[in-house]
């Protein structure tokens, strides 16, 4: 997630209603934080939050 950041300034600003700062920020703490992670917490923010960003992916995907 976080090497979505390798994409251009134009190309996050087009897709902007994907929070790629959030995802960044997320998966930095995931890959860092190794004894500060809480699984039931990283477990309730991909139950809710993952299959929006799956949807709006999908979409993005289906335009290019």
């Amino acid at each position: 997630m976080g090497k979505a950041f390798w994409y251009s300034e134009a190309f996050l600003e087009e897709n902007s209603r994907i929070d790629w700062l959030k995802i960044k920020g997320f998966r930095n703490i995931i890959a860092h934080d190794y004894f500060g992670v809480d699984a039931e917490e990283v477990w309730q923010i991909a139950r809710i939050h993952l299959p929006e960003l799956a949807r709006e992916i999908h979409l993005l995907l289906d335009l290019e």
